[in-house]
C-alpha cells in the first residue's frame, strides 16, 4: 500500500517543488512506488543535463538510470529545502562527472541525439540545432540547457555547477549571443 503524501493540500494544488519533495519523502519512508512520479516529473531535465555533459545518448541514459537508483537509495538523506530538482541534478552531475573520469574522453554529440530533446523552432529552422549547441563550450551548453529546457534560474544553476553567479550570467549571455549570431548567419544563407 502506497504511503500517503504528508502534505495537507491536494496534489493538484501543490506546487511542483512541494509535490516532488512529498514524493521524495514518501520514497524515504519506504514507498517504492514514489520513484515513478519522481521519474515522470524530472526525466526530461535529468536526461538533457546528462546528455549535455556526456554527449552520448547511451551514456546519458545509463547515467540517468543510475541517478534514479541513487535517488531511491539516498532519499532518506534529502533535507527538504524547497529545491528538490537541484538535489536531483546535483546527483546526476556527480554521476556524469564520475562517468567522464572513467571514460576519459569527450565525444561530439551525434546530431540524432538532439532531435528528441529540442523542438523545431526559430533556432533550428535554418541551422541544425545540434550544430549550434555543439558550437558552444561545454559549460555554456550546460547553462543554456539547464535554463531553457529545465527551467532553472541562473542562481540555481550557479549552485548546481559550483560557479559564481556572475560567471553563469556571463556565460549564458555569451552563449545566447553566439546562438543569435549563428542564427542570423543562417538567415543570410537562404
Amino acid at each position: 500500500m502506497p504511503y500517503p503524501l504528508k502534505k495537507t493540500e491536494p496534489a493538484e494544488t501543490m506546487g511542483e517543488n512541494a509535490l516532488l519533495e512529498a514524493h521524495i519523502e514518501s520514497l524515504a519512508l519506504g514507498d517504492v512506488n514514489a520513484i515513478g512520479p519522481i521519474y515522470d516529473m524530472t526525466r526530461t531535465s535529468v536526461y538533457a543535463y546528462c546528455l549535455s555533459l556526456l554527449k552520448n545518448s547511451a551514456e546519458a541514459e545509463d547515467a540517468m538510470h543510475d541517478c534514479y537508483l541513487r535517488i531511491h537509495s539516498s532519499a532518506s538523506l534529502y533535507k527538504p529545502n524547497g529545491k528538490p530538482m537541484a538535489w536531483i541534478i546535483t546527483i546526476a552531475r556527480n554521476l556524469c562527472l564520475s562517468r567522464l573520469r572513467e571514460l576519459k574522453k569527450h565525444v561530439k554529440l551525434p546530431d540524432e541525439d538532439w532531435h528528441g530533446l529540442l523542438r523545431t523552432d526559430e533556432i533550428s529552422t535554418n541551422l541544425h540545432a545540434a550544430d549550434m549547441l555543439n558550437a558552444l563550450g561545454d559549460t555554456e551548453r550546460q547553462i543554456v540547457l539547464l535554463h531553457t529546457i529545465s527551467g532553472f534560474k541562473h542562481r540555481e544553476i550557479a549552485e548546481i555547477m559550483g560557479l559564481p553567479l556572475a560567471t553563469v550570467l556571463t556565460k549564458y549571455s555569451r552563449a545566447i549571443k553566439k546562438l543569435r549570431r549563428m542564427f542570423k548567419e543562417g538567415e543570410g544563407e537562404k
